[in-house]
């Protein structure tokens, strides 16, 4: 008796490898973010192509799927997070800048009111020129008659050595304050937070009226005798962060 012929197997189908490191890939991607996801996702839509085009001989779509949307998930959290800690450390700037800021604006203040008290001791403003830096000569002069450091030699404007000037002291002018020579016997300058020195000008005539000009602004401050301001952050004159005593 002739036996019948055999048939051909059915060739079984096979689960696409790329589909199963696509699942892999998304699974690590939550544990390393965005180094897996991109392998994620390029593998899962590579395998998914290969699948379709296999005329059923090879399987994993399932699995090609899940790493997808792993991948696609993972990568999405990682954007939430760097977007968090971008406007984590943009809040962190304009709150140090804050900070420096109300620092600045009080030592300004500092400066303007140990003037008005030397007026208010002497009866007159210190003999400086109208308008002075505190990193100049000058400046720093005028620094050390109101710290009651003036050296004695001639006539002594602050001959009572009084201690008109109490400002935050600094041994890094880049930080602001004012700094103090190695020996600490006399002032060398004064600055702001962002290291600038301040600008003082005073009333000379006695009129009790200042016309101030940052950039290309000009403020009349009427019933002062002096004022005091700094550039800030941006060092540059005329811009909304300039410091100022007033």
């Amino acid at each position: 008796m002739n036996e019948p012929p055999l048939l051909p197997k059915q060739q079984q189908a096979q689960t696409c490898g790329l589909a199963t490191a696509s699942l892999i890939l998304g699974i690590c991607s939550f544990a390393c973010l965005f180094v897996c996801s991109i392998p994620a996702i390029i593998t899962g839509h590579m395998a998914r192509s290969r699948i379709r085009k296999s005329t059923a001989t090879l399987t994993g779509d399932g699995m090609a799927v899940a790493g997808l949307i792993m991948g696609y998930a993972s990568m999405v959290v990682f954007m939430l997070i760097v977007l968090l800690a971008a406007a984590g450390f943009g809040a962190g700037i304009v709150a140090m800048n804050k900070a420096k800021s109300i620092t600045s604006v009080a030592n300004a203040k500092a400066l303007e009111s140990a003037i008005n008290n030397f007026y208010t001791e002497y009866g007159n403003m210190p003999e400086v020129p109208a308008k002075v830096k505190t990193d100049s000569g000058e400046g720093v002069r005028l620094l050390n008659i109101l710290l009651g450091l003036e050296e004695n030699s001639g006539k002594m404007q602050n001959s009572r050595m009084i201690q008109l000037l109490q400002a935050v002291e600094t041994r890094n002018k880049a930080k602001g304050g004012l700094l103090y020579s190695a020996n600490g016997r006399v002032a060398e300058g004064m600055y702001d937070a962002w290291g600038n020195p301040f600008t003082i000008e005073i009333d000379v005539n006695n009129g009790e009226r200042l016309r101030v000009t940052l950039g290309d602004k000009t403020t009349t401050l009427n019933g002062r005798r002096v004022a005091v301001y700094s550039p800030g952050a941006d060092k540059k004159l005329g811009t909304p962060d300039d410091v100022t005593s007033w």
